[in-house]
């Protein structure tokens, strides 16, 4: 028995011996980035009967980073079900469900994670956009795509033109040159280069391989071809890093990607040379594209510094085709946390495109498109849907010059294949806007009056003057926000607002006429006593809730505003705000079609009147009005800035003061975003007057959300009409403020 107890023990210590050494080597792989080794190894290691949770996150993170998705969601629910998730497992397991289809689970996560902590920008914008799958998943009719013949069961990516009628593209075929070809992060080939002839059709034919310098395993990949500079601009791997890799100041467990250029002459590359000022042995450089009008190169990296994994860069190139200055970052419009990876740059129409699973889509990388404007700055940004896009990677989007025809990769039906598409519409239109110009009184057309089109920033981006039959047009974007405004001397200016959609055509018809002297005028007096009120403030408010530029001040009481100018026929719809220190505020609505009569009154008499607040506390002593914000934002408007100069007079007139900034937004989002929204509309209110020179510790934010709305819900609801909604809307997007003497 005793000899039987002791042989039961040794075997023991053996298979736990055995067992710790290979879940040792397993980790070294994972370590070197073996991820495809890694993954068979802690296969073997749970079959020895391993605790499944304490390989779970490495297992995870090998199928993940192999590519082999399924397996890798398996394992990311597994830890969810054991709430055992980091953030980052947490993001993954979201991403695959999507990439599984499997949308309704993927966001039932998402907003549960997001309801346990502030979100950042992109776990928010992530959140916002899930909706967007179901029009995407619907064919674009923009699209018209077919599978290329040239496709084997190997990988076929990264495809760019050289001329017309050739173009140059990635497999990962194996050689006969080269042995141990196995590439331990996939497991599997390598990469090498070959060319294919364009068809009159665009279909791909008689490919044919690119021969290489290389004797042993590495990647020659995705490039694009520079006609002006007459190379190929590459990517691949850095061969003399294999001698390098003992050193332990540098990260050499995966031998890094790095742009080269090479000449491409008889089916082979020669003149290999590395572009050194972009390329480092601590991060990989790859993917390269090229701006051909304002000779940029563009790439995707990993070098420090970026918004988390590849990020899109920029460089300039002189004429000699060699690298001047840094590369810039393309910044958080277009960059993630994720991989932004295989962009294409169609220098014409000045649209980058590149595929990221960071920005909203169907599941797995998706290709993009991004409208630039001459300083490489994101104007829009689109994901291409379906049937480009699919839940599957799409990757590797190029189009020729004339941009009506091109290809990508996607491994949607299992291996990575080369799709070619037409393109039937334009991916960013270029809507036009025109109409006239007419007399108000006459409604004749009004022939040299200046028209500007205004930015949503109240920038002027164009200009002309009205024709002789009073017409005008302006070049315009899809799915902004502009202001068209016409003015000519001895007219009333006119100007209109125009929210762009996906149409392609807008008119906006103006109207000058002379000025008519409108004003209004009356006096605010007291409930009970019908004596002046002192100390008056008016500010009108328009229908949109925006305090408009003009603010009356009256000390007795009594009142003349005539400083506001409209033409005759005009409707008028605003709020007049009435206030005074001790009494209730008054909101009095003023909607009228303005017509002989000039003079107007606010309440539809003279006597405007007020009732006092017994409830009356020392911030109603200074009269503080609220400051108000536009929906969905938190930025400073240049009404609320005025308001909020007052209030930096006042509180450097009494240094004793505390002042609490209150934010608040409507009723419309989820709740946790609009807590955050309110927290940034206090901290941007903050940050306001401590740019004027208030101490901060005089200052303290609170934020409500929706929690406290200033116009009740059922009377939003009950409201007549989108513009009067709107209005009481905007009444709940305020900052508040209360002072203490404390």
């Amino acid at each position: 028995m005793k000899l039987s107890l002791t042989i039961l023990t040794i075997l023991f210590t053996f298979l736990v011996v055995g067992q710790e050494g290979r879940l040792k080597y397993a980790n070294e792989l994972l370590e070197n980035k073996s991820y495809f080794y890694a993954a068979q190894a802690y296969e073997d290691v749970l079959e020895r009967g391993i605790d499944s949770m304490s390989i779970a996150s490495n297992i995870a993170l090998a199928y993940d980073k192999t590519g082999d998705f399924m397996n890798a969601l398996n394992w990311y629910e597994y830890i969810y079900t054991q709430g055992k998730c980091t953030d980052y497992q947490i993001l993954r397991y979201v991403l695959l469900e999507k990439r599984a289809k499997n949308y309704t689970k993927a966001y039932e996560t998402l907003t549960t994670y997001l309801s346990t902590k502030e979100p950042t920008e992109y776990e928010l914008n992530l959140a916002l956009n899930f909706g967007n799958f179901e029009k995407l998943a619907v064919a674009d009719e923009n699209f018209k795509v077919e599978k290329e013949n040239i496709n084997t069961h190997q990988s076929e990516i990264g495809i760019s033109y050289k001329d017309s009628s050739t173009v140059i593209f990635s497999r990962n075929q194996r050689s006969r040159l080269m042995e141990n070809q196995i590439h331990s992060w996939t497991g599997s080939y390598f990469y090498h280069l070959y060319k294919a002839d364009v068809t009159e059709s665009g279909k791909l034919n008689n490919v044919t391989p690119i021969k290489s310098n290389r004797k042993s395993k590495f990647h020659d990949g995705t490039g694009v071809y520079s006609p002006q500079y007459d190379v190929y601009f590459l990517t691949r791997n850095n061969a003399e890093q294999l001698k390098r890799r003992n050193r332990k100041d540098e990260d050499n467990s995966q031998i890094k990607l790095e742009i080269y250029t090479a000449k491409v002459e008889n089916n082979a590359l020669k003149n290999i040379r590395n572009l050194n000022r972009i390329n480092s042995r601590k991060y990989s450089t790859c993917h390269p594209t090229l701006d051909t009008i304002n000779n940029r190169l563009i790439f995707s990296s990993n070098q420090p510094g970026g918004y988390g994994g590849m990020d899109l860069y920029y460089v300039q190139l002189n004429k000699r085709g060699n690298i001047v200055g840094d590369p810039i970052n393309f910044g958080p419009e277009i960059n993630t946390q994720e991989d932004e990876v295989f962009p294409h740059f169609n220098s014409v129409e000045r649209t980058l495109f590149f595929s990221t699973e960071g920005h909203y889509g169907l599941g797995g990388l998706d290709i993009f498109a991004a409208k630039l404007d001459t300083n490489f700055q994101t104007l829009k940004l689109r994901n291409l849907g379906a049937p480009v896009n699919s839940n599957q990677d799409d990757f590797s989007y190029v189009d020729n010059a004339f941009s009506q025809h091109g290809y990508f990769s996607s491994n949607r039906d299992g291996d990575d294949d080369i799709y070619s598409f037409t393109k039937l519409k334009e991916i960013f239109h270029t809507p036009l806007l025109n109409g006239k110009v007419y007399d108000g009184f006459t409604e004749n057309t009004v022939s040299n009056a200046m028209v500007y089109l205004f930015n949503d920033k109240g920038v002027v981006i164009d200009s002309t003057y009205s024709s002789l039959t009073g017409s005008y047009n302006f070049k315009v974007e899809q799915n902004e926000t502009y202001l068209i405004r016409t003015q000519k001397e001895g007219m009333k200016t006119d100007e209109e607002l125009l929210l762009t959609d996906d149409s392609e055509y807008y008119t906006v018809n103006l109207h000058l006429n002379t000025t008519p002297n409108y004003l209004f005028a009356g006096r605010v007096i007291d409930q009970e006593t019908e004596v002046d009120v002192p100390n008056v403030r008016i500010v009108l408010m328009d229908s949109t809730g925006n305090i408009k530029n003009y603010t009356y001040d009256s000390i007795n009481g009594h009142f003349i505003i005539d400083n506001i100018r409209y033409q005759y026929g005009d409707d008028v719809d605003f709020t007049f705000v009435v206030s005074a220190p001790g009494y209730y505020t008054r909101y009095i609505p003023f909607k009228e079609t303005l017509g002989d009569r000039q003079h107007l009154f606010l309440d539809n008499e003279y006597d405007v009147v007020l009732i006092k607040n017994e409830n009356y506390e020392i911030t109603d002593l200074f009269n503080l009005m609220p400051i108000y914000f536009n929906f969905d934002k938190h930025n400073i408007r240049p009404d609320a800035a005025e308001e909020l100069d007052k209030i930096v007079v006042i509180l450097n007139q009494h240094p004793d003061i505390t002042l609490y900034l209150q934010a608040h937004t409507d009723t419309r989002g989820a709740d946790y975003y609009n807590m955050w929204l309110s927290r940034k509309r206090a901290e941007n209110s903050k940050k306001y007057l401590v740019a004027k020179g208030i101490n901060p510790e005089r200052l303290k934010i609170e934020f409500y959300g929706e929690r406290k709305l200033y116009i009740p819900y059922k009377q939003i609801r009950d409201a007549k009409g989108i513009v009067e909604k709107e209005r009481l809307h905007q009444l709940n997007r305020r900052v508040e403020f209360v002072i203490s003497l404390q």
